[in-house]
């Protein structure tokens, strides 16, 4: 059975969003190509990947290659997007209104608000040391 969508917005780790999630944000947040402009999205690329799902979830997935954890390998990467959480109440649908510039984040910033210093210090990983003699890690 799969997860109704506050338990599971996901995507939250891809850098593009593909043609279909591109027509189908525009058409639920009734934005022309003008307003999805002035959001940063670019079409010709269908980049960043925009999550309007994460004003009301109660669960983050961050399925793709850019996980938060990660974000100091991500280089020129265009990072995902995330609308504000808490600035749509539950039940309310997001449109073209609240889907400003402004009202967006990085979803990895999400991610960080939430967690543990010291666990995120865990998380990066260390260097290994090389084993004498091999030159190998």
């Amino acid at each position: 059975r799969a997860l109704e969508p506050a338990w599971n917005c996901k995507g939250l780790g891809r850098e593009a969003m593909s043609s279909e999630e591109f027509r189908d944000l525009k058409v639920s947040m009734k934005l022309d190509d003008a307003g999805a402009k002035a959001l940063g999205f670019k079409a010709s690329l269908m980049k960043p990947y925009m999550a309007p799902c994460a004003a009301t979830a109660k669960l983050l997935h961050f399925t793709g290659a850019l996980k938060p954890w990660k974000n100091n390998t991500w280089q020129d990467k265009r990072r995902p997007r995330c609308l504000k959480p808490g600035i749509l109440t539950h039940g309310d649908a997001p449109d073209a209104t609240i889907m400003k510039k402004d009202n967006l984040v990085s979803c990895a910033r999400i991610w960080t608000q939430y967690l543990n210093p010291e666990l995120a210090e865990r998380l990066v990983p260390k260097p290994r040391p090389s084993e004498p003699g091999t030159g190998r890690p």
